[in-house]
């Protein structure tokens, strides 16, 4: 099996314009988009040329294990974006596999769907956008050889955790302690081989090591898979069966409170002082910068997003300002059944609406208009995959604050 990744690390990150994936939940690409999406369809019309034109070579990398050029792949895709990754290899049942993905950049993923969807059809091979489980000897000889710890005979403990994650502890007599930074690193990476990288992403939440002993004997390594698919299927039964717009009212309330540092911008939630919600997983979620998947909350299809407004945060903040805003837009999304506010905060400067949406944005971003929301008004997709896209409120209104990369 191959695996390859980008040499460039350390780089500020690019963000690419909207794939198709979140052009269905935000809208119609902004005017100034089109020029990038032509210039990225045109270099993966390339990439996927250049595949087809050395397909015989990359098969023979696979099925004799034959050396392969990381650069005649690398390079058409860096094309596209310099943080994207391949991986080739046997898939199971048969057949092969290509794996694209950006790995920790997760606001790329868009636009890996959108490669992905313009992928030919090639008999005996699969296309995928996440790199796929591996069986158990593999993964031993592969943490072994990448983090140097033997984790042959460790099990693994599951439970339940926030935002209805899945954590899980390592445990081996030969980790030293819950501190141990080696034993911690080969978790990491026996986690994302054992599930897959989707898994990692959307559905794993704390990763931790034990000493054995220290905790309840967990599974072996190779029941891990089905264990974890247990849990995780025992949390999704826990969400509500109906969606977030016919929940009640008058329940499931959570107040939340924060002491953030002063400062000149907050890029996400960082000044965000005081919020009432009925999910304070995805709340604390989003003030913590962890990742966060609309599924772990909804199993309806919502997605979760929140309207983030300039200068109504502060000492001086009118809660009845920002909550005449949230009656508006639920009666008007309440109205075509497409969506409800789930909560709302007060920061250090900006205010935020958060929603249970069902692909209504650019009703939202029309209602919102007219209520004559300041000029850096927007509305902000909660998602990990969706970090960097956003709508403006006004067409003049510019990019929200981000995080230093």
């Amino acid at each position: 099996m191959e695996r390859f990744a980008s040499a460039s690390r350390g780089v500020a990150r690019v963000s690419a314009p909207r794939g198709a994936h979140a052009l269905a939940l935000l809208g119609p690409q902004q005017p100034q988009e089109a020029q990038e999406h032509a210039r990225l369809d045109a270099a993966i019309d390339r990439w996927w040329v250049e595949f087809a034109r050395i397909l015989h070579e990359v098969t023979r990398w696979i099925d004799e294990k034959a050396p392969s050029r990381h650069e005649v792949l690398a390079d058409p895709l860096h094309a596209i974006h310099e943080e994207l990754m391949w991986e080739v290899g046997p898939s199971q049942g048969g057949g092969r596999f290509l794996a694209i993905t950006p790995e920790s950049n997760r606001g790329l993923r868009p636009l890996v769907g959108t490669l992905l969807q313009r992928a030919p059809r090639i008999p005996n091979w699969q296309f995928l956008a996440y790199r796929p489980p591996r069986d158990v000897a593999t993964v031993i000889g592969g943490v072994d050889e990448r983090a140097g710890v033997d984790i042959s005979g460790a099990t693994v403990s599951l439970s339940v955790g926030s935002g209805h994650r899945i954590d899980l502890d390592f445990q081996s007599p030969r980790i030293q302690s819950s501190d141990d930074r080696k034993a911690m690193y080969a978790a990491l990476i026996a986690t994302e081989s054992l599930l897959g990288e989707e898994p990692l992403d959307r559905s794993v939440g704390f990763v931790s090591v034990s000493p054995s002993g220290d905790a309840p004997a967990g599974c072996a390594l190779d029941a891990l898979s089905r264990v974890f698919a247990e849990h995780l299927s025992r949390a999704r039964d826990t969400l509500p069966t109906e969606p977030c717009w016919k929940w009640g009212r008058d329940d499931r309330w959570c107040k939340m409170s924060w002491e953030p540092v002063t400062a000149e911008e907050y890029p996400g939630r960082d000044d965000l002082v005081v919020a009432m919600t009925q999910v304070p997983d995805l709340v604390q979620a989003a003030r913590a910068h962890r990742l966060i998947c609309s599924e772990n909350f909804s199993k309806m299809g919502e997605r979760f997003l929140t309207v983030k407004i300039d200068g109504m945060g502060g000492p001086g903040a009118q809660v009845s300002q920002r909550s005449a805003i949230t009656d508006a837009l639920d009666e008007t999304l309440s109205k075509y059944h497409l969506g409800i506010s789930v909560g709302g905060g007060t920061g250090l400067r900006y205010a935020y609406i958060d929603f249970a949406l069902m692909k209504a944005v650019p009703l939202v971003r029309s209602r919102l208009r007219e209520l004559e929301l300041p000029i850096r008004s927007w509305i902000l997709p909660l998602d990990s995959d969706l970090r960097d896209e956003w709508v403006g409120v006004w067409d003049e209104t510019p990019a929200p604050p981000v995080r230093a990369t």
